[in-house]
């Protein structure tokens, strides 16, 4: 990982590696505007003529566009939309042949088979969607024994079931507890100054309520996972992240910005950034676990065993493409004393320029808005044409800055999308 803290002049790109891109940082005080390209300088002069313009005119516009404006009709055509968020119904395990409501731990712990089945006992089980039933010993009725096409199923323990497969077999995640373990350990020797070292600020952040140090990383204690586990809980996360992007979609087929407290003159950009599928990295679920459910992180005794650089680095490859210009900048808050924003942002931008992009660190407060090319810059007075941020949109949203963020989408394309 670089050093955040190196400027622009004093590291410059880093070394070239077959297939890497370059990563630079842009600092006040020291990264210096470039010469305007000739198409930038054009356009620079054509704005100046064309403020001068407007000046002679003033008045004429403002009459006009007051006379638009006591003239305009807002007529809002369109056809009514009935859609839904994909349903979840309730699976129940019943005996195969009879529909005859069995305990739940006999569809949980039995022996997948084909059809859906489960063998449990030397019996065979499945689940019933939806429907109702009186209990165990009881017949279910009113379901069926297919999932419903764009729907899940959640059984009363938790267990979620995705759609069947053309051979009727279900894909289950399970419930947890039974193989996940928390386990002590000692905590490595130094590993405080080993962090440190490496430039991470995740020592103390906080304190305790007697003042006393609070460590971010507990080193401690650790989970331990079955494979079986780890591939439920990716499973369970995408599942989660579909429901994610249904609901989106449904806020803007129904037009429900308002119920999330997004200004008005935000929704049409909304809108319009959910059809261009503006690109994503990534996202995070913090979920609570009760035994039954995926916790929330893991804490491993020893390297942390997982495909998160790689996937990130994978994602970079996957959405680079999709980026406009020859750069990807890179940006976060500077107002965060703690630092952790700043190398969390250092560490993403590694894994772009392992993917092949070139990029461009600088703090947020550093971006400039260039009126006569009505484009974002960075401090080279070059324009941005795509940038990733760790700052919320909902702080952009509420100043100016937002408003120029916004109002020039696509021409700057911001990760994550609006």
């Amino acid at each position: 990982m670089p050093d955040p803290s190196v400027g622009d002049d004093d590291a410059g790109a880093h070394e070239s590696q077959p297939g890497r891109g370059a990563v630079r940082w842009q600092e006040p005080g020291v990264t210096k505007p470039r010469p305007p390209t000739v198409a930038e300088a054009r356009a620079r002069d054509k704005a100046r003529r064309a403020r001068e313009a407007e000046q002679r005119l003033a008045e004429v516009q403002a009459e006009k566009a007051e006379e638009r404006r006591r003239t305009r009709k807002n007529v809002l055509m369109g056809s009514a939309v009935v859609a839904g968020i994909a349903a979840v119904v309730a699976a129940t395990c019943v005996q195969q042949g009879s529909n005859v409501v069995a305990p739940e731990e006999y569809c949980e712990r039995g022996t997948s088979s084909s059809g859906g089945m489960f063998i449990y006992a030397g019996s065979a089980y499945q689940y019933y969607y939806g429907g109702h039933n009186r209990g165990i010993g009881t017949t279910a009725t009113g379901g069926s024994l297919e999932l419903p096409r764009g729907t899940t199923a959640k059984t009363s323990s938790g267990t979620r079931i995705s759609k069947s497969d053309g051979s009727g077999s279900v894909s289950r995640s399970p419930s947890f507890g039974e193989l996940m373990r928390r386990e002590h350990a000692r905590p490595r020797p130094g590993w405080e100054q080993t962090v440190a070292s490496q430039g991470m600020c995740y020592g103390t952040p906080a304190r305790m309520a007697d003042g006393s140090d609070r460590p971010y990383w507990d080193e401690s204690v650790h989970y331990v996972f079955d494979m079986d586990e780890v591939l439920s809980l990716e499973a369970t996360v995408e599942v989660l992240h579909s429901m994610c992007l249904e609901a989106v979609e449904q806020v803007v087929l129904l037009g429900r910005y308002r119920d999330f407290g997004l200004p008005e003159w935000t929704w049409e950009h909304v809108e319009k950034s959910w059809r261009r599928n503006d690109p994503h990295l990534y996202g995070r679920f913090d979920l609570r676990y009760d035994g039954q459910r995926p916790p929330t992180e893991v804490f491993p005794e020893d390297d942390q065993w997982n495909s998160l650089h790689e996937q990130l680095v994978a994602r970079w490859k996957q959405i680079g493409g999709q980026l406009p210009g020859t750069e990807t900048h890179f940006t976060w808050s500077s107002a965060d004393q703690t630092g952790e924003d700043h190398v969390t942002l250092a560490y993403l931008q590694e894994c772009a320029a392992e993917a092949g992009l070139n990029t461009v660190g600088l703090p947020i407060e550093e971006i400039g808005w260039d009126r006569d090319l009505n484009r974002l810059v960075d401090l080279e007075e070059a324009p941005i044409e795509s940038i990733f941020k760790l700052y919320p949109w909902e702080w952009m949203l509420d100043d100016d800055f937002g408003r120029h963020a916004v109002d020039l989408l696509p021409e700057t394309l911001w990760i994550e999308p609006l």
